[in-house]
């Protein structure tokens, strides 16, 4: 990066010019920060269009316009991390990847770029490829601000773009909201993911607009909601007390409620993408989904994750249909001792509820009608074995793990379940496999059948035991 002589008041910043070559090329050196920054939105895809912005971005370079301006922070010499232009660095390597062709609309540039329309970039002469490698673009660089202060100037950066209550939210500096932010942005869970269909940004699986992070915050709402259903309200003020206070209280136990919620979110994800009609499912109906799924495994059920969002979509979309009045109790106060009742139709209902009780009753009415429709089988409540029954079936075994057949002590056996409890495994002696720790470690969460097929790659493949019909595997 060459630096430009330009007076900033404060020392810390500075001006650069960089080359796009350099920038792209030593991607290592100049690290996009895709914390606080929106989401990538593009689907690169080599040999294809690329979206109407990245047609205009690509544009732009053919034809040597200037670039907005990329902000940076310098942590040292060779790390550098982009705090403001993700997409129009990310979009530049799709161009030059190929993921992008030059625009209908380039010719008000000039009509001599008329014969590039439709064109990739290594499709262009060498000496307009050139042209573009080594354009110069304009980086404002920091150098020692602290997290609050690159906090404040994203704030800054986006003041001329409104910035919703949640992108606001996700931008600040505790770990809950990276957390939060993480599970979205990096699609850890597929139901997250984004497409470009007809020029148009969309998500694949849920019909929730890609702008200002709405689907964040349904998923910070459900969060919220594992946190303390007690004082569960759906509202902005409710939210911002959540990154506000409770993701900064030194003693919040962000793991432990991640862990439970999570459970919780699996079971939504897969739900979701067994889903074919994506545009059925609103903001509302992805809370009322999670809400749903929460209650059924509470409950003891396990949830059919093929069906579940097409029983549930039918059922609300029945109980609208017969547009019955219900009525429920307001949490109680001083003013309503005993609660405030209110009667509304159930359409209204579903519209409005925010509420934990307005919730609570939604949440019940869709339980009801997903049990009726289907037979859910419930998981087994009980969910750890005795030690009286690992040390029989210890004994009965040899006084080895059953899976690898090495020796272990009682002390450092493990009661597994053969079929994982979570997914319908019964806590009796019949599902009972005494373990070593390791085995114990490597199969986790896999089923009997699944788990037999990778013992022999890991190795310790030696079963000992008899299955409960007494046939030697």
């Amino acid at each position: 990066m060459e630096q430009i002589q330009f007076n900033y008041g404060d020392n810390r910043w500075s001006l650069h010019k960089v080359k796009v070559n350099e920038l792209i090329l030593r991607k290592n050196n100049f690290q996009v920060n895709e914390y606080r920054q929106r989401k990538y939105l593009f689907n690169d895809i080599p040999l294809t269009k690329g979206h109407k912005w990245q047609r205009g971005l690509f544009d732009t370079l053919l034809a040597g316009q200037p670039i907005p301006l990329i902000e940076l922070n310098v942590i040292d010499e060779l790390n550098k991390s982009i705090e403001d232009g993700q997409q129009r660095i990310k979009t530049i390597q799709a161009i030059l990847n190929d993921c992008v062709t030059v625009s209908d609309d380039v010719t008000r540039y000039g009509d001599e770029y008329a014969e590039w329309i439709g064109y990739h970039f290594s499709g262009l002469p060498e000496e307009l490829q050139e042209k573009i490698r080594e354009t110069e673009l304009l980086v404002q660089s920091s150098e020692g601000l602290n997290e609050d202060e690159l906090y404040q100037r994203f704030i800054v950066i986006n003041n001329g773009t409104p910035l919703s209550a949640q992108d606001k939210r996700s931008g600040m500096n505790n770990p809950g909201a990276k957390y939060i932010q993480s599970l979205v942005d990096q699609n850890k869970y597929k139901m997250f993911e984004t497409m470009v269909l007809n020029d148009k940004i969309q998500h694949k699986y849920v019909g929730v607009s890609t702008k200002g992070r709405e689907l964040e915050e349904i998923i910070a709402h459900c969060f919220n909601y594992v946190r303390d259903k007690s004082e569960f309200k759906i509202g902005q003020p409710n939210l911002d007390k959540l990154y506000t206070y409770y993701f900064e209280y030194d003693n919040f136990d962000l793991v432990g409620i991640s862990k439970k919620f999570e459970k919780y979110l699996k079971v939504l994800d897969l739900s979701i993408r067994n889903f074919d009609e994506p545009e059925m499912i609103g903001k509302k109906l992805v809370s009322m989904a999670f809400f749903v799924i929460k209650d059924l495994m509470d409950s003891g059920y396990k949830v059919d994750t093929d069906n579940f969002m097409k029983q549930l979509t039918s059922v609300n979309t029945k109980l609208k249909e017969k547009d019955k009045p219900v009525t429920f109790r307001h949490k109680f106060g001083k003013k309503y001792p005993k609660g405030k009742k209110e009667t509304l139709n159930y359409a209204q209902l579903f519209r409005l509820a925010s509420t934990k009780e307005a919730v609570q009753t939604v949440m019940e009415l869709l339980s009801e009608g997903v049990l009726r429709r289907t037979k859910y089988n419930t998981v087994d409540t009980v969910r750890s074995f005795t030690k009286e029954q690992r040390y029989s079936r210890w004994v009965e075994v040899g006084e080895c793990c059953e899976y690898c057949g090495d020796s272990v002590e009682f002390e450092q056996s493990v009661a597994d379940h053969r079929e994982p409890h979570s997914e319908g495994g019964e806590t009796v002696i019949e599902n009972l496999a005494v373990a070593c720790k390791k085995c114990n470690r490597q199969k986790s969460n896999m089923a009997y059948s699944l788990w037999k097929q990778v013992l022999p790659s890991l190795k310790v493949f030696n079963f000992k035991t008899e299955t409960p019909e007494g046939v030697v595997i």
